[in-house]
């Protein structure tokens, strides 16, 4: 299994939308997004052939945990 690394930008862009879904629609919906983002985080962390890495983000610690 790879490790998923989130930026403290990204956490908080996806805090932001889910907080929004959560306002704008009902709680359920919002749980209903995190959900769906955290299942494609496990799979991309057990498939981690499937995606890239971002070139700014190389220089980026690869220690970092997911949300």
């Amino acid at each position: 299994m790879a490790q998923i690394t989130w930026t403290k930008r990204a956490g908080g862009q996806l805090e932001s939308a889910v907080r929004y879904i959560h306002k704008e629609q009902r709680p359920h919906h919002s749980n209903i997004v995190l959900q769906r983002i955290h299942a494609n985080v496990n799979i991309l962390a057990d498939n981690p052939e499937i995606g890239t890495v971002e070139p700014l983000l190389a220089h980026k610690k690869l220690n970092a945990s997911f949300l």
